[in-house]
């Protein structure tokens, strides 16, 4: 078989464009620092990829809902605490209120005013906004006022039993938030649970506003100035119990710092290029190549006609 002398040049051009695209495929793998560019190189290495990345950004995900949830109880925490100074004063004027012991009319009538002035603050921490504008004891109707005052009917009738004279508009669920992967939790507590229901079915505001007016009528009874120690009761119960949640925010977002590093650590492993091992492979097929194109040049330049 005959070789033209075409041959050995075409084959040495074809060898130094394949040497030529191993470099520049190396020099993209330094300059990315990924391992493979495409899928095709290491299928298996690729689904391992997809699905790391997969879960380390939902795992990302549950760390700012834990970090959504912390300051949304921490808000709740700090307006509970004003809730309680509230009440705690309440219960010292009630008891005022109740004593026969120089309590005269003006007095009580004082008493109720300072009542009707705590109530309004009360009620307005009930319609605590975050940052959101979304209202903290709205449940999961948080774009909802919870609470608002019943305008009175002038022509009612009138009964034994006290109307309501404040509304409840929110949810009585509680919303709750992903913070792991089979972990939730409630990042709030409803104005229903937290001033709702007194044993008469009103809320404290409804107690309140009864006891104020016995005041007034220069008539404090000890059972009404009871459901409001009772709301007491519960919102302290509450009160510990953010404490409880907010812990356990800290528990799983240790948890998930360290599922994160090491999905990370599996995934650099898998995807992240040895730099030191790229580098001299990159200098050893820069010389290569270099060697190649040399030899070619030589050859390429030798001609019989040189030595006539």
């Amino acid at each position: 078989m005959r070789i033209s002398t075409a041959y050995p040049q075409q084959f040495n051009i074809n060898s130094m464009a394949n040497q030529q695209a191993q470099l520049t495929n190396t020099q993209a793998k330094i300059s990315s620092g990924q391992k493979y560019l495409t899928p095709s190189e290491n299928p298996s290495a690729a689904a391992y990829t997809l699905g790391f990345n997969e879960s380390i950004s939902q795992t990302t995900q549950y760390q700012e809902n834990i970090a959504a949830a912390n300051q949304r109880l921490g808000l709740e925490e700090t307006t509970l605490t004003n809730v309680t100074d509230t009440i705690q004063r309440l219960q010292e004027l009630g008891l005022q209120g109740v004593s026969d012991s120089g309590n005269s009319t003006i007095s009580r009538s004082a008493i109720a005013a300072e009542f009707d002035q705590l109530n309004d603050h009360l009620l307005s921490l009930a319609n605590t906004r975050n940052a959101n504008g979304e209202y903290i004891f709205a449940g999961t109707k948080s774009t909802t006022m919870p609470y608002s005052k019943v305008v009175a009917d002038p022509n009612a009738p009138t009964t034994s039993t006290p109307a309501p004279a404040f509304t409840y508009a929110g949810s009585t669920a509680q919303r709750v938030i992903q913070i792991g992967v089979s972990r939730t939790i409630s990042d709030g507590d409803t104005g229903a649970a937290v001033f709702g229901s007194t044993q008469d079915g009103q809320s404290i505001f409804d107690a309140i506003k009864n006891f104020s007016d016995e005041l007034k009528a220069d008539k404090p009874t000890l059972e009404t100035l009871q459901r409001i120690d009772d709301a007491m009761v519960r919102v302290s119960t509450i009160h510990s119990n953010i404490g409880a949640r907010q812990n356990a925010l800290d528990r799983q977002k240790a948890t998930n710092d360290d599922f994160i590093l090491n999905t990370k650590t599996a995934l650099s492993n898998v995807a992240d290029l040895d730099m030191a091992d790229a580098i001299t492979k990159l200098n050893a097929q820069q010389t290569s190549l270099q060697a190649a194109q040399q030899s070619f040049a030589k050859v390429q330049g030798m001609s019989l006609f040189k030595y006539l």
